[in-house]
């Protein structure tokens, strides 16, 4: 009888990083064991995890997280997959202490939030299918947090004392950008802009 999970698990090919270059060849090494992932050679570098994502196009894109490291490239590189490689899901393995950095997760386009304390390769191994399938993957407390987020960022709009929008579609899109983490050079990058022009 087929069964689509089954078809799914066996076409997932899943790039494995983190910090902690032990940790990540364990965790490769626990998905191999499963038999239902083509587990990729662990990338460290920012540069060497996207050109890996360019090269192979993996299903999933598993990144370690640890508080102790500053997230702020990690979400510039989570932005940039989502945008040049959507078809690469992102899952991110967190510390619990790390739990404030999950809104800004899913705003950077991540698809999943595995803790790091609930660890078990069976339960990974879920996670990382049900992401692949197209599911979102996060605890009930931490989605709250993300509804929360989102609830409290109200969408950008500059208008006049009449309701008239002041800015045209085209500086509302640098706004967003900016809003969003993106400096000028990514910004111009994104839009086809100089610059000067999104200083300006």
């Amino acid at each position: 009888m087929w069964n689509a999970e089954e078809e799914v698990a066996s076409s997932i090919t899943v790039l494995v990083t983190d910090p902690d270059a032990m940790t990540a060849r364990l965790l490769a090494t626990d998905l191999r064991r499963q038999e239902q992932f083509e587990v990729l050679d662990c990338a460290s570098t920012a540069h060497a995890i996207q050109q890996c994502i360019a090269e192979k196009s993996p299903s999933i894109f598993l990144l370690g997280l640890h508080y102790r490291f500053v997230p702020v490239e990690w979400l510039t590189l989570l932005r940039n997959i989502r945008s040049l490689h959507p078809n690469t899901r992102t899952i991110v393995l967190l510390e619990c202490q790390e739990h404030y950095l999950v809104p800004e997760l899913f705003r950077a386009g991540i698809r999943g939030v595995f803790e790091r304390s609930s660890y078990e390769p069976v339960s990974l191994s879920r996670c990382i299918k049900c992401v692949a399938n197209g599911q979102i993957w996060v605890k009930s407390e931490l989605l709250g947090l993300v509804m929360d987020a989102f609830v409290e960022t109200a969408p950008l709009r500059v208008v006049s004392a009449t309701g008239e929008d002041l800015l045209t579609p085209r500086e509302r899109d640098v706004v967003r950008s900016v809003a969003e983490g993106f400096g000028n050079r990514e910004v111009a990058q994104q839009l086809g802009l100089s610059s000067h022009t999104v200083k300006n």
